[in-house]
């Protein structure tokens, strides 16, 4: 694999004066991911795979955005809810968030 390769491929350098390392560093991870499949899209690989990862990243993201702005207004329950749902056979989904874990019923999110 040569230097250029590596370094500089086409398919991230490919718009003059702006290489994609660059513009993704200023986004979180995951939507930085997405920039990069879609900037790269028909240039490198499979084109429906590189759009299938920027969907993935997506919404990955979005999960992440939904996760840090619930308040414990937010469909949020307390554990002795969760134990006495568990208890009646409801479905309860987690989110980690942080250092705690919340308890949502299924569907509520």
């Amino acid at each position: 694999m040569q230097h250029e390769e590596i370094k500089n491929p086409d398919w991230y350098t490919w718009i003059p004066g702006i290489e994609c390392k660059h513009v993704v560093m200023h986004f979180p991870w995951a939507t930085g991911s997405a920039i990069k499949y879609l900037w790269r899209n028909g240039k490198k690989g499979d084109p429906i795979k590189d759009l299938n990862k920027a969907k993935e990243c997506i919404d990955i993201q979005i999960e992440k955005i939904r996760s840090e702005t619930l308040t414990d207004n937010d469909k949020y329950i307390s554990i002795d809810k969760v134990a006495a749902l568990l208890k009646n056979g409801e479905d309860i989904d987690t989110r980690c968030h942080e250092n705690r874990m919340d308890f949502f019923k299924r569907g509520d999110l």
